[in-house]
């Protein structure tokens, strides 16, 4: 192994939220180097990266790990180290380069997972507990080969947050790029071309929300979205049907954008798939055969989508993008862009960054996975935090659903899990109901209370 060579080092504030990763470029004639360029005579790799980073940004820190080394070629032959470590800072602020810019690469918290960071930065500060707020990520390539230490870990995330990122999922990077560009030119639709798909003209919630039409616990979220579901014509009932029945129905698509059908539809497919096998993986992870889920996700499923948009400071009234809530179905697969906002709640109250990582997806349980589990799987709390900059951000959930009629019943855990589970939560504001449809029902019905009082008086 070479001599270390150069140093960088993954910055956070005192919150555990990530700043950002410093890297040297490799050092001119084979000396070793820290950001800037120099290491003191007597002085260690630790003490030249708290050097460094005071006379580049004037904020104080603390080494609190070495995470690895990684090997790079350099240059004109021969190879080089870098050394990577964790360094806590005394303030919130976010460190601007000084005059040795150009002798320093800078990344976003985005960027940790597609840069050649030792041993992958954001599984390795969260499995030695120095980035509270890192969510685990879960391979479902390992999943799918059912991979035991991966299951645990998946367990473990279930059980212990309700939240997670998955990579090896298969969607290719131009599909990604697909609907967030057919996302934006929805949103950049004049707003009367919106508004005549607006939700109000669908008894199933279908369509376009404008800002300040959804609600989450009565107060007015500063988001418009459009939702989708299955396309279906709606079912011909009678008094005797479950309500229920009447959210089936058929989509809203603009005549200008013709596209967007097309995109959405396809996307649709996709992030069912990639649901599908988390379902599978959730299900092998609580000691059950892989398709124990399958019957219930039949050709008659009642999935959901929503693209949403979550506008910059310039046009909203407020900071809540969408507020504290749960999910009421089962898993949400969340693509989320690069300005992040989304928070997770803490057994204690609280709130921790779900910041976006290139090319995975967030994942978090819903309601009827903490039923069926018995408490075992948390449907967690969270939020979205409005962005604090001019631009907008762009999110789209899919939310993967049985049959409307489906009441799973409750899981037989094996007796080690068994005896973790909490039990279902008893919210008397929020009661958690058995049949899908019924538990859907109810959140729509909270959620758009124009739609209701015009097509649900009876609910």
């Amino acid at each position: 192994m070479p001599d270390i060579d150069c140093v960088g080092a993954v910055v956070f504030d005192e919150d555990g939220r990530i700043l950002l990763v410093k890297r040297s470029n490799p050092p001119a004639q084979g000396k070793w180097s820290v950001p800037g360029g120099r290491v003191e005579p007597g002085e260690s790799h630790e003490q030249a990266v708290v050097r460094e980073l005071h006379e580049e940004t004037g904020l104080n820190g603390v080494v609190l790990r070495e995470v690895g080394t990684v090997e790079r070629d350099a240059p004109g032959g021969g190879t080089y180290v870098i050394r990577d470590y964790v360094v806590r800072v005394d303030t919130g602020a976010i460190p601007v380069a000084g005059d040795d810019a150009a002798d320093v690469a800078w990344f976003s918290p985005g960027d940790l997972a597609t840069t050649d960071t030792s041993t992958g930065l954001v599984e390795a500060l969260t499995e030695w507990g120095l980035l509270e707020s890192a969510l685990p990520v879960i391979d479902l390539n390992l999943l799918g080969s059912a991979d035991v230490a991966e299951i645990a870990r998946l367990r473990s995330a279930l059980h212990d947050s309700g939240f997670l990122y998955v990579t090896g999922h298969g969607i290719p990077a131009e599909k990604i790029a697909g609907i967030f560009a057919i996302a934006r030119a929805f949103f950049a639709l004049p707003l009367e071309e919106r508004l005549e798909l607006e939700n109000i003209n669908s008894p199933q919630f279908r369509g376009y929300t404008h800002l300040g039409n959804e609600y989450t616990k009565g107060v007015a979220d500063q988001r418009d979205q459009l939702d989708v579901g299955p396309e279906r014509e709606a079912l011909v009932l009678t008094d005797s049907d479950p309500r229920y029945l009447r959210m089936v129905g058929p989509n809203q698509w603009p005549a200008s954008l013709p596209e967007l059908r097309i995109t959405v539809l396809d996307w649709f497919e996709e992030a069912r798939r990639v649901s599908l096998q988390i379902l599978r993986g959730v299900a092998i992870a609580l000691g059950q055969p892989a398709d124990f889920f399958d019957p219930w996700f039949d050709a008659d499923t009642h999935d959901h989508l929503k693209i949403i948009r979550y506008p910059g400071s310039a046009v909203r009234s407020g900071d809540q993008g969408v507020g504290a809530h749960k999910d009421y179905g089962w898993i949400a697969l969340l693509l989320q862009d690069n300005l992040g906002g989304l928070q997770v709640q803490t057994l204690d109250g609280r709130w921790l960054d779900a910041p976006p990582i290139p090319g995975t997806f967030v994942v978090n349980i819903g309601e009827m996975l903490e039923i069926v589990s018995g408490g075992y799987m948390r449907a967690t709390v969270h939020r979205v935090v409005s962005p604090d900059t001019t631009v907008d951000r762009i999110s789209i959930p899919f939310f993967p659903a049985p049959r409307l009629d489906a009441v799973v019943p409750r899981i037989d855990l094996p007796a080690e899990l068994a005896a973790q589970a909490r039990g279902v939560e008893n919210d008397p504001d929020n009661p958690m109901l058995p049949t899908y449809g019924e538990n859907t029902l109810k959140g729509w019905l909270r959620a758009h209370p124009k739609v209701a009082e015009k097509y649900w008086s009876d609910a």
